[in-house]
């Protein structure tokens, strides 16, 4: 009996051994998430909370509600029908008003951004009031037709045989030289595989659609600058927001006072005909003030060629100053530009016209 118990006892005493163990982990378990949760809840009142970004959703139908929930004060919603679009107009902040300023983004860009934020934010310290627009969205080009060529029942398959076998890359290479010489090349490279597309698949173009709808936004936001009785009226264009300002004063330059308008060219990206026939567009002897600034390390060649023409044709109110101009980047790092033209304003534009 006393050996039989013996056993009987070690196995009672393990088997509670080995129970107490398990009852911790249970504990353990219980309690781990309570402390797990306590400590996430510092952190969650202690941490720091992520930066908010404000971001401006620039697209079709898109930029006008954001720019008019961004700047309510601001906003403007101009033209008519399915033209409406959305300027940002900012008045002066200083007591006297020296006149106004249109300032046309680049296509793609809000006209809150870049050098025509800065522009449009900054100018009015200087007493101008300032209206920003943006283009109107590019046309978009129709997806490629595919052009196959038909293949005739049978071709190929007769007296290819060799070919064939050169393109596999099965040829024996114990065949003679001219072998070699003949499809040595050919033999390496694979089967032409290319889809040809057609020919009108080229990159789409503004039509006369597209640059009516444009010079429609221009004259609209002209009419906003004349009905606040700003004076003098400057038109500035960034990339090629200075090529649809050319063509609204080409077409429209008659009906401004004379002296009473100016144009500013800020990293001018220009279309024929301006790009090829500046003086032809705009005549001998023009003298409408203007004010040319360029990236001296990224346009010199075609800024040397609009001063070329400029000295050609006698436009005796050109200026052209080189300057570094920020790619992209908040209004803070532009306010070189807008001090430039801010100089110019006072000198060339406000001397000219008055109020």
């Amino acid at each position: 009996m006393f050996r039989r118990s013996v056993p009987i006892a070690l196995i009672g005493i393990c088997l509670g051994a080995a129970a107490l163990p398990a009852i911790g982990q249970q504990e353990d378990a219980g309690q781990a998430p309570e402390g797990e949760d306590n400590a996430a809840g510092e952190d969650t009142q202690q941490g720091v909370e992520p930066p908010s970004i404000t971001m401006v959703h620039y697209g079709p139908g898109d930029a006008g509600g954001s720019l008019a929930s961004l700047y309510p004060d601001q906003a403007l919603e101009l033209g008519q029908g399915e033209n409406v679009f959305t300027g940002l107009l900012k008045r002066e902040t200083v007591s006297e008003r020296h006149g106004g300023v249109l300032v046309v983004a680049p296509s793609g860009q809000s006209p809150d951004q870049g050098v025509a934020g800065a522009v449009r934010t900054q100018l009015t310290d200087a007493g101008w009031l300032t209206l920003s627009i943006a283009q109107p969205a590019e046309p978009v080009a129709d997806l490629p037709e595919r052009v196959l060529e038909p293949v005739q029942p049978g071709a190929g398959d007769e007296g290819n045989d060799g070919e064939e076998t050169a393109q596999n890359g099965n040829d024996a290479e114990g065949d003679s030289g001219s072998g070699e010489d003949q499809g040595g090349d050919e033999a390496s490279k694979p089967p032409d595989m290319t889809i040809r597309v057609a020919q009108d698949s080229a990159a789409p173009t503004r039509d006369d659609e597209w640059q009516q709808r444009a010079t429609d936004r221009l004259t609209a936001a002209v009419n906003v600058l004349r009905n606040e009785n700003v004076g003098p009226i400057a038109l500035v264009g960034v990339g090629d927001g200075a090529d649809l300002v050319l063509r609204y004063v080409s077409a429209n330059g008659a009906t401004f006072p004379p002296g009473q308008f100016g144009m500013v060219w800020v990293d001018a990206r220009l279309r024929p005909p301006f790009s090829d026939g500046l003086v032809a567009e705009l005549g001998e002897g023009y003298s409408v003030p203007v004010l040319d600034l360029y990236d001296r390390d990224l346009q010199s060649e075609r800024a040397e060629k609009r001063s070329a023409a400029a000295r050609r044709g006698g436009f005796s109110a050109y200026t052209q100053s080189a300057i570094p101009i920020p790619r992209g980047g908040q209004a803070r790092e532009q306010r070189r530009v807008s001090a430039r033209i801010r100089g110019w304003l006072s000198d060339d534009l406000e001397s000219t016209g008055g109020e």
